[in-house]
């Protein structure tokens, strides 16, 4: 009984590896579904404005996402999920040569969680 109460009192090698794994999951940033994705991106309307061949969708208003997002991350120095990431987050922050500034919705970081954001992100850059 007593040798129970010293072990449960003081910190432990078992203790301090249990609350480093709980503080690693708490920490750990959401996997992402590039099928799951694919809903956000035709629930968002992204669509209606962007051709990518893997959704099945022609819209010219925005850039064509099967070609731009690779060249214009390397324009802008960034890696491919960054930059599509910050597009969708900041769409103004870099905006691809002939399109206006302004015509993406700013709204889309208030409106996605973050798991719908890293499926988005994980659909536009593995779905090629």
């Amino acid at each position: 009984m007593t040798r129970t109460i010293t072990v449960a009192a003081p910190a432990t090698s078992s203790t301090v590896a249990t609350t480093s794994v709980a503080t690693t999951t708490k920490t750990k940033p959401a996997s992402s579904n590039s099928a799951k994705g694919k809903s956000v991106f035709l629930a968002s309307a992204c669509a209606s404005c962007h051709t990518f061949k893997p959704a099945g969708t022609t819209g010219t208003i925005g850039p064509d996402l099967d070609t731009k997002p690779g060249a214009d991350a390397k324009k802008a120095h960034m890696s491919l999920a960054a930059f599509v990431r910050e597009s969708i987050v900041k769409p103004n922050a870099y905006i691809s040569p002939g399109y206006p500034k302004g015509v993406m919705p700013q709204t889309y970081a208030t409106q996605l969680s973050k798991k719908q954001l890293a499926d988005l992100v994980a659909f536009l850059t593995t779905s090629k």
